[in-house]
């Protein structure tokens, strides 16, 4: 029985496709779509960990600056500590001396 054009033009499937090879490529097909919202989920869950981080760093930066000032502000106050120690110093070298004498 030979085929007419416009049977020739319709989709038609070929015995040659065996119940197996249609049943591997739904397998596959599901699997793929499996993958991929596996892969999404992760993504997603990367993202919002790296949110996180992104607020981690941002809060030892406020930190680190605040920790920072403060220890100018000590080195500052240690400065004017040893100027001061220094002075008692040579006053009480020169009233020794005094008291020597």
């Amino acid at each position: 029985m030979p085929m007419t054009e416009e049977q020739s033009r319709e989709w038609h499937l070929d015995r040659k496709f065996s119940i197996g090879l249609v049943a591997t490529i739904i397998a596959q097909t599901v699997g793929i779509v499996w993958w991929a919202s596996a892969l999404s989920t992760t993504v997603a869950e990367l993202r919002t960990i790296d949110q996180k981080h992104d607020a981690s760093i941002s809060a030892l930066s406020t930190a680190k600056e605040t920790t920072s000032s403060r220890v100018t502000g000590l080195e500052v106050s240690v400065t004017a500590i040893i100027s001061n120690l220094n002075r008692i110093e040579g006053k009480l070298d020169r009233l020794i001396e005094e008291k020597r004498q």
